[in-house]
């Protein structure tokens, strides 16, 4: 920046108040250099800082990406100036990861599919209600949608869900939304389940650092490192995710002839994606011998995976219950 800023010539800091021994604030931080700047100043510091945390950026998802652990034990190691923090990594990456499925059109249903969707509206309600879903075709919500009074709706709960909670819910709320279009409802859900996940997950991951800090003596390990460790790990989850959506549309393209869902190997391929990702991580930034490091590893990986169901089940309950 000297080259292009001029340099104050008194030595307090404007920001602090500091005296300034050389360019750049002991204190601080901030550049010594007059507030006042022409505008080709403005210009060099856009494209400076821009290609600066260009550079950052794509060294860090290179560890990231093809280095499983590295990432946080350098960053553990001190070596923080030259990659993108964790925190607003991860903040980063979960934007893209849940706004890239807004721009992917993956299909919907047909309009046959559709009108027969919708003559259920008319037809009395099944005993059992199911919530009907695709990953790429659509989502919808099998509700009772012709109840026409609360008296009926009662006398549906007790002749259809009378041993069941969750039916008995649903018929009420189905009575309640008045909404007769399953697909409508179906929409409704999404968004509600869309919004509700990244919060939900943003919750979860101090429970997966303290689960994996159960593992590892508290002497040598601080919860803090955890936390990194959780926070590079989530980024890359959602990143592979992020991948996968991008590719979602490649299956419509496909030939009718191709033999396999395309699909459904992206999704299948997930989860042993990430399993064979946290072992090579975990073995390498908390330094264990082979065999100790993966029995820690699936016991981490089971115990958080309890967890994570049920924070799933939660934010489902969740965003059926909060439905309107």
């Amino acid at each position: 920046m000297s080259a292009h800023s001029k340099l104050r010539s008194e030595k307090n800091c404007l920001n602090c108040g500091q005296v300034v021994e050389h360019q750049f604030c002991g204190f601080c931080g901030q550049e010594n250099t007059e507030p006042k700047q022409r505008f080709r100043d403005l210009v060099y510091h856009f494209f400076e800082d821009l290609t600066h945390y260009e550079g950052k950026f794509w060294k860090t998802i290179r560890l990231l990406l093809f280095k499983p652990g590295r990432l946080t034990s350098v960053f553990l190691e001190g070596k923080r100036v030259s990659f993108v923090p964790p925190v607003r990594l991860y903040i980063f990456i979960s934007f893209l990861a849940f706004f890239i499925p807004f721009l992917v059109t993956t299909g919907s249903f047909s309009e046959e599919e559709k009108q027969e969707i919708l003559k259920k509206n008319y037809l009395p309600p099944s005993q059992s209600i199911n919530f009907s879903f695709t990953f790429d075709e659509g989502f919808y919500i099998d509700l009772p949608f012709n109840i026409a009074s609360q008296a009926e709706c009662d006398s549906l709960k007790k002749k259809y869900a009378e041993d069941d909670p969750v039916n008995t819910f649903l018929i009420q709320k189905s009575y309640d939304l008045r909404i007769f279009n399953p697909l409508e409802v179906g929409e409704k859900f999404k968004k509600s389940m869309a919004a509700s996940i990244p919060k939900a997950l943003f919750v979860y991951m101090p429970l997966f650092a303290l689960v994996t800090g159960l593992f590892h003596s508290r002497k040598k390990w601080y919860y803090f490192d955890h936390g990194i460790f959780t926070l590079h790990f989530f980024a890359f989850a959602l990143m592979v995710f992020s991948f996968f959506t991008l590719l979602q549309p490649i299956d419509s393209v496909l030939p009718e002839w191709f033999p396999t869902d395309f699909q459904a190997i992206t999704v299948l391929s997930y989860l042993p994606i990430l399993v064979i990702y946290f072992f090579i991580a975990h073995y390498r930034v908390y330094s264990n011998s082979l065999w100790v490091s993966m029995i820690k590893s699936l016991f981490i990986l089971a115990i958080n995976l309890m967890l994570l169901l049920l924070v799933f089940i939660v934010v489902f309950s969740l965003s059926l219950y909060l439905l309107h």
